[in-house]
């Protein structure tokens, strides 16, 4: 729980894009060398630089950057983050984000099969994240990215 109470507004946005690096790899929108670097964030928890956002995943940077100034808000606020991720991404399908509660742990807590309203599903625990049975997650292309109320 130590871990997740410290996570940053730019790691938080990362968790939530890099589900699309691989597409983004695929159609040639980011090298090999920027897929190398997110890869290795994720796998550390790194802290990545800001200047990556609007390179690698620039439909969901402009998005963050017009709803905080639209708002108001700090755009690197992990509060600004969440609510934009959870609340404002507007897509559809798999790349919509979903709020689910947690119905099956794997044993290794790798597989994770959760309910959104009438659809189960198994999605990836991809971050490593501490979830226990009934937690509330949020899902971003069958990844869960984050726990309410972490």
């Amino acid at each position: 729980m130590a871990e997740e109470l410290k996570l940053t507004g730019e790691q938080l946005f990362l968790r939530y894009a890099f589900p699309c690096a691989d597409t983004m790899l695929i159609i040639g929108k980011i090298d090999e060398e920027h897929f190398l670097e997110l890869d290795q964030l994720v796998k550390s928890n790194g802290q990545p630089r800001r200047r990556l956002f609007p390179f690698c995943f620039p439909n969901a940077f402009r998005k963050l950057r017009k709803y905080a100034e639209e708002n108001g808000l700090k755009r690197w606020a992990l509060s600004t983050v969440q609510d934009l991720w959870r609340n404002h991404h507007d897509h559809e399908g798999d790349c919509r984000v979903r709020r689910c509660t947690v119905v099956e742990v794997d044993d290794g807590g790798v597989i994770i099969t959760v309910l959104c309203g009438e659809e189960q599903f198994a999605t990836i625990n991809l971050y490593h994240l501490p979830i226990l049975l009934d937690n509330v997650v949020y899902v971003h292309r069958k990844v869960v990215v984050e726990i309410e109320g972490f």
